[in-house]
């Protein structure tokens, strides 16, 4: 099925977010759009699945011009998209979530039944389909959301971000099943930030930025480093790396941060900890400490125990656990905060991470969209959660100034792409200036730009004496860590 947009133009309040789009997805093959957070991308997918419609301009399918009221239009024309936070029902299974709703159409689930074995079988063969989706993994929520997709027998299949929470193998039998699944003559659009994933993975490559098209690629040989619209983290790193670096005042060992010594008692530590989750990756016997001045990095795979982890150092692990954990800070306002737990007697929870009267910990988890946020929150409340002062707006909008993202406050959290909506809830936390920062997949769903500007940010953080644990399941610049664990097998090492 071919689908061409012409003319498409989509304004907000702020800015324009398309800007006379024109542009043509034909079958057969599996197109990328790439851009910085906030050139269009988003609004494009949220207008080709019916989320919202175009303030002018026509969508054909086949070059018959149609219309979408809501999302059940796009579907019954073929069009369906898997969001990159997606919207599932915890509470029920997996195959409970892909039936959803399937009573009331045409294909009843007598009959959807036996597809969605073939289909699980091809994408996510390990997937358990009678597991509550609320114990599952961020790669296996994936999945569900995608057989959700492809039972509806899409004809033009768009994935946002689709690979955030996936490895290496998952990345690669991913395409493989795209590839097939556009040479029986459907259509694929990939939303992403991976430039080698864009040139190695799909057919054609389309750059946009400020909601404009700047460049465009049939052919994606000829997109590689220097292209229009190509934004490279790895070479906007290692150009800027030196100056970052030295800007940091970094000490004569390689690879370190000079060590701020001015709240060097101030740490948080895990000693012996044992997680054995019924449902998910277990974690063995694990020591790590992470202490003032520095970065702290835990690199790993899902699979290997990295969501298990985030879990427990964030205190959202309802598992019994059983080892330590003590938090010390001599630091400021926080000055002789200090807690110690017998995990095995008392549950570690955020509030604790927290404090009491401020704001100790700051807390990122990699699900952003509900841990952090609520797709139905203004602007206005998710920035103001921990004020206590009388004008909200004029606090939210002093945030939104410096995380520079283009929203206003009486806007939903729905409406920001997923870069920016990290940006602001990292400038909602700094804003509390806490002592700790626990941040979880911090690349996930940013540009490059936003990348380096993160990765500078995160450092003087660490340099200015507070304490800085990532966790990453994605590279993340090691020049700038001071410690770097490993997690493997559910077993952590430095």
């Amino acid at each position: 099925m071919n689908l061409e947009l012409k003319n498409i133009s989509q304004i907000f309040s702020q800015k324009i977010a398309l800007d006379n789009i024109n542009i043509n997805f034909c079958e057969g093959k599996i197109h990328s759009l790439i851009g910085e957070n906030g050139a269009g991308k988003s609004s494009l997918a949220a207008i080709l699945c019916g989320d919202r419609s175009p303030a002018k301009g026509r969508i054909l399918i086949d070059g018959k011009e149609v219309f979408f009221k809501n999302p059940r239009d796009a579907v019954e024309k073929g069009i369906v998209l898997v969001h990159q936070c997606p919207l599932l029902a915890n509470s029920i299974t997996v195959k409970e979530n892909i039936f959803l709703g399937s009573e009331n159409t045409k294909t009843s689930r007598h009959f959807l039944e036996p597809r969605v074995k073939i289909l699980a079988k091809q994408w996510a063969p390990l997937m358990n389909m009678d597991l509550y989706v609320k114990d599952q993994s961020g790669d296996m929520r994936f999945y569900t959301a995608l057989l959700c997709a492809l039972s509806k027998n899409p004809k033009v299949l768009i994935l946002d971000e689709p690979s955030v929470f996936l490895d290496t193998e998952q990345r690669k039998q991913l395409y493989s099943n795209l590839h097939l699944f556009a040479e029986q003559g459907n259509t694929v659009i990939v939303i992403t930030h991976s430039m080698a994933e864009a040139k190695n993975y799909t057919d054609t490559v389309t750059a946009l930025s400020k909601g404009k098209i700047i460049a465009r690629y049939e052919d994606t040989s000829k997109f590689h480093e220097g292209s229009p619209g190509y934004f490279d983290f790895e070479a906007k790193w290692n150009e800027n790396k030196n100056k970052i670096l030295a800007e940091l005042h970094t000490s004569s060992e390689p690879n370190l941060l000079k060590k701020n010594t001015a709240s060097a008692e101030s740490f948080i530590a895990f000693k012996n900890v044992t997680v054995l989750p019924v449902n998910r990756p277990p974690l063995f016997n694990i020591s790590f400490s992470a202490k003032s001045g520095e970065i702290t990095l835990i690199r790993g795979h899902l699979e290997s125990g990295l969501e298990t982890l985030e879990n427990l150092i964030t205190g959202m692990e309802e598992t019994p656990c059983r080892g330590t954990v003590t938090l010390s800070s001599n630091c400021g306002i926080f000055q002789k905060t200090a807690f110690s737990l017998n995990l095995a007697k008392k549950r570690l929870n955020p509030a604790m991470l927290r404090g009491k009267n401020s704001n100790i910990t700051a807390i990122i988890p990699s699900d952003r969209t509900f841990r952090s946020s609520n797709p139905t929150l203004t602007i206005e409340q998710l920035l103001t959660v921990y004020y206590t002062g009388k004008d909200t707006k004029a606090y939210a909008e002093k945030i939104i100034k410096k995380a520079q993202v283009a929203i206003k406050t009486e806007e939903k959290a729905s409406s920001l792409s997923g870069g920016m909506l990290q940006r602001l809830i990292l400038a909602r936390e700094l804003e509390q200036n806490p002592q700790f920062l626990i941040l979880c997949e911090p690349m996930q769903g940013l540009d490059s730009i936003a990348q380096n500007n993160l990765c500078k940010r995160l450092a003087d953080f660490a340099q200015s004496g507070k304490t800085v644990i990532v966790l990453s399941t994605v590279d993340f610049p090691s020049e700038i860590c001071k410690k770097i664990y490993s997690l493997s097998d559910g077993e952590l090492s430095e």
